[in-house]
């Protein structure tokens, strides 16, 4: 595409992710104790999780050619840390992750039972909640396509806007051109009534 002044435009290539980074801490239990009982912790390893990020993660792990870029945010904490690491040991562009003053790196406690299988999580939002990529310049990721993950689970981005519930950043999709899926999480239903109100909406308004 050729601009008004005869100079070819950057062509929009690979991919963003935005939302959820989360680091998942699983711990393998010999059994699920009753109230006020004790349950010995045989196994501790740490991974990088949320919707978002997972995305990232495994389009670089299926080894793709083209970019990969996060935009997110953590805590100035040891969570936040690994983090980073990971994404430069994938090669993933963590350039858009917003470290948040006072707030821990979202995380979530996965025990796992190892002989019955049993899994039980607890999540603490952090950072996640405290999200709304306006202080992440995504329209200059470069990317073609932009993944947000997940609506519904980001109390910030989650915000209505004009009476609609869509994310903070769908207008700012639209207006930077940006092809974008979503990953829906909660009550089927409702999120896709709720999701084809937005479509039918920028559609009429384009």
């Amino acid at each position: 595409m050729s601009g008004a002044s005869g100079g070819s435009a950057a062509v929009a290539r690979g991919i963003t992710s935005v939302g959820c980074a989360v680091v998942d801490m699983a711990k393998i239990i010999d059994r699920y104790p009753e109230p006020d009982h004790l349950a010995m912790i045989t196994e501790v390893s740490l991974s990088s999780g949320g919707p978002a990020l997972n995305m990232a993660v495994n389009l670089r792990q299926l080894g793709v050619d083209y970019p990969v870029s996060f935009h997110g945010a953590l805590g100035d904490d040891e969570h936040g840390r690994f983090l980073l690491a990971e994404c430069d040991r994938l090669g993933i562009d963590r350039s858009g992750f917003l470290v948040l003053p006072g707030v821990a790196t979202s995380f979530t406690d996965v025990f796992l039972e190892r002989s019955g299988g049993r899994r039980t999580m607890f999540y603490h939002a952090g950072a996640n909640d405290a999200f709304d990529a306006a202080g992440s310049a995504i329209e200059q990721s470069g990317a073609r396509i932009l993944h947000a993950g997940s609506p519904g689970a980001l109390k910030m981005m989650d915000t209505p806007i004009d009476g609609d519930r869509a994310t903070r950043r769908h207008d700012d999709r639209r207006e930077h051109r940006h092809e974008s899926d979503s990953k829906l999480i909660g009550d089927p239903r409702q999120l896709a009534h709720d999701h084809g109100l937005r479509m039918r909406r920028q559609r009429r308004a384009r």
